[in-house]
Parts: C-alpha cells; sequence; structure tokens
C-alpha cells in the first residue's frame, strides 16, 4: 500500500479535509473540498458568494480610481502600480479590430465593472473604429455600472440577449475568469457557441493537471482582497475543448493565464475562431 492510501485510511475525514484546505492557487486564494455536487460547496460557503456586497463596494472603488486616473490598473478589485496585460486576450481584441471595418463590438461576459476594458483602453482607444464594449453582469453590477462607470463606449447589461438587441452580435466575446464561477456554465457555453460569434477568447480559466475528471471544489478568498468563499469548478481540458469542436470553433492559439497554478491546476487560456463555411 503507498503511502497516499496509508495516510487516507488512518487520519480522519476532518483533518484530510483541513490537508485538502491549504492548498492555494491563484491570488493566494485557497481551495478546499472536493464537493459531489455544486449544491453541496454552495451550502458549504455560507455566504452570498459573489453577490456580497462587499465585493462590489470594493470593487467600484477600485474602478473608480483607475477611471478618474488616480490608480493604473485593476484586478480583482486589487489596485496596482503597472498595468499587468495578458497579451493574448489582447491580441484577440486587436485580431477582431482589423477584421472588422467601423463598429467594433465586444461583449466581455461576466466582466465586473469594466476591468478589461480599462486595462486595454490605451488600446481600444488607438482602434480607429467606434468601439461598443458591453458587460454583462449580475443585475446590482449592472446598475451601478451605468450609473458611474459607463462612458460613450462602454455599457453594461444583465444578459446576452439585451446587449444583442441594443449593439448587434459581438466581433469578439471575452470570457475571463468566469466560467468556473456558474454553476451552469455548460447552458451558458451551448448558448454562446449557438449565435456563431466570429471570435471567442477564454482566460484565466482552471483545468486539472492530472487524470481525472471535473473537480467542484470552495475558493477562500484572502481577507486581504475581500472576505469571501465560492464554489468554483476545476475543467477537464478536453471535455471542456469538445463544446467548442461540435460547434465549428477551432483554436487559434492556446496560452497560459497569468494566475499562478497550484499542484492539481493550471490557469490557461484559448482564442478560438469560428470555422469559415465553404
Amino acid at each position: 500500500m503507498d503511502a497516499k492510501k496509508v495516510i487516507n485510511e488512518l487520519l480522519p475525514p476532518a483533518f484530510l479535509r483541513l490537508i485538502r484546505s491549504l492548498r492555494s492557487g491563484k491570488n493566494g486564494s485557497v481551495f478546499e473540498g472536493e464537493f459531489s455536487s455544486w449544491d453541496a460547496a454552495a451550502a458549504a460557503c455560507q455566504t452570498a458568494g459573489y453577490a456580497e456586497p462587499n465585493i462590489l463596494q470594493k470593487t467600484l472603488k477600485s474602478v473608480l480610481a483607475v477611471k478618474n486616473g488616480q490608480a493604473v490598473f485593476e484586478r480583482d478589485s486589487i489596485l496596482f502600480s503597472e498595468i499587468q496585460y495578458s497579451w493574448p486576450l489582447l491580441s484577440s481584441i486587436l485580431l477582431a479590430a482589423a477584421n472588422t471595418h467601423n463598429n467594433l463590438r465586444i461583449l466581455d461576459f461576466g466582466g465586473s465593472l469594466g476591468s478589461t476594458y480599462f486595462q486595454n483602453k490605451k488600446f481600444l482607444d488607438g482602434i480607429p473604429h467606434k468601439i461598443s464594449y458591453g458587460v454583462v453582469e449580475q443585475s446590482h453590477y449592472v446598475d451601478v455600472g451605468n450609473e458611474q462607470i459607463s462612458d460613450e463606449n462602454l455599457s453594461f447589461y444583465k444578459n446576452i440577449t439585451d446587449y444583442m438587441a441594443d449593439i448587434g452580435k459581438p466581433h469578439l466575446l471575452i470570457l475571463n475568469g468566469v466560467l468556473q464561477y456558474l454553476e451552469n456554465y455548460l447552458d451558458l457555453l451551448k448558448d454562446i457557441l449557438s449565435k456563431d460569434i466570429e471570435l471567442i477568447v477564454i482566460d484565466r480559466t482552471p483545468f486539472v493537471s492530472r487524470a481525472g475528471g471535473e473537480k467542484i471544489m470552495i475558493q477562500n478568498v484572502p481577507e486581504t482582497i475581500y472576505a469571501a468563499r465560492y464554489p468554483h469548478h476545476f475543467f477537464q481540458k478536453s471535455k471542456f475543448l469538445a463544446n467548442f469542436t461540435i460547434h465549428d470553433y477551432e483554436v487559434l492559439e492556446g496560452f497560459k493565464a497569468i494566475d499562478n497554478g497550484n499542484e492539481f491546476a493550471t490557469w490557461e487560456g484559448f482564442i478560438f475562431a469560428k470555422k469559415k463555411s465553404n
């Protein structure tokens, strides 16, 4: 019997859960679990998750600081002294711009209060097109975003249907660190992929790095960021990519995300293009 099996048999379950809870990942977050279902993980969190009011309040304060020129860059409500670019994500924006002639339409699903928009604003401002950058978020983010953050290019929507009714089909869809926090992420993917959007970029998305299936765990966010606990998916890469293949998307490029990995997962990204029909 190997050492791992001996430990699993001798140590009580509560102690094993404590050991597992020390597995760190991006931004110093700690992950605990695993859980048999999303509902079980959500019940163990005992919080409102991303809907916690303190998260919106801190994010708003940080994004306003960037918008008003008082700070350079914000990510996950944390302010930085320099912009930390995701160069592949920026490349997808510039590729979408190269493929259109007038109005560049970008849809950022789960884009908080426009973090990615402000991160890349220097380059967006240099594109000689009208920019229509829409963010789809929870209702309370949409309300605050349209009241305090929106500008001539940036607007907030409660769902993809509202964005498309107002702006049209996007040239580029951004899914940046969002799918892992959605219980029914497959339903969202099927809906998105059925719309035949030309370019889709996935960034900051976790994949299990060992053999085995998907995991559902709890992410404990450090109090230095904001106190929160979320259910969190870890995807199996081949199964995840198959969703795009069956909808006639090809991978233009895959890349490592800016986030740190851990012993059981890596955070990665992909740029997908819709295949041209013959």
